[in-house]
């Protein structure tokens, strides 16, 4: 085999691999927790497409074989007076190298796609850990049916407050605790409870 061929052939081969492993995980049951890759996946439908395309060019390389196959190949051409030796590689230099080029940037995107979901996954099993090992209120349960008949804000009151919890819900760079204080009576637990109801 041509070594232009053979070394193109191993890098369409390791990015051929990469693709089918990225669109079986993004297919698979874990897709909702691969929000990156997902956005990717017109990236690896082009990239699919560039690869067709090149092992396409590529099979048309009919040079030297081992075990006798150059020769063989020679026989089959030999009616067209040409050899397998005639048969030119099937890209230009600069057109090679743009595919190819093409190809890595593809796998370093799908590579920096996965690294991120894979950040963000681990991230959230932390949390989640973290949120397990809070203590509960058993006299606090949200939605229980001790909860039942108990007041909430009222439609279009207390809407600032509302307005600051939500922003520092949001920002994960806000301050951990977010301090509701006021004396008995004023509308603490009817305020959370109106935050709990809209998150949940």
């Amino acid at each position: 085999m041509h070594p232009k061929t053979s070394s193109a052939l191993r890098k369409v081969d390791a990015i051929s691999k990469l693709l089918i492993h990225t669109q079986r995980l993004l297919d698979g049951p874990y897709r909702s927790k691969l929000s990156v890759s997902t956005d990717l996946e017109s990236s690896l439908s082009s990239c699919k497409d560039q690869l067709d395309y090149l092992l396409r060019k590529l099979e048309v390389d009919f040079t030297q074989q081992p075990n006798g196959k150059g020769r063989r190949r020679d026989k089959l051409l030999r009616p067209f007076k040409i050899s397998s030796h005639d048969l030119k590689w099937p890209f230009t230099k600069t057109e090679a190298e743009d595919i190819i080029r093409r190809l890595i940037t593809a796998q370093e995107l799908i590579n920096r796609a996965l690294q991120v979901d894979q950040i963000n996954v681990v991230l959230s099993v932390e949390q989640k850990a973290n949120l397990e090992k809070l203590p509960v209120a058993n006299g606090a349960i949200f939605n229980s049916f001790e909860d039942e008949g108990e007041p909430e804000c009222l439609p279009g009151t207390r809407t600032d407050l509302l307005r600051d919890l939500n922003t520092w819900i949001a920002d994960p760079k806000e301050t951990r605790i977010f301090w509701l204080c006021g004396m008995a009576g004023t509308g603490k637990s009817t305020i959370s409870k109106a935050l709990a109801r809209k998150l949940s």
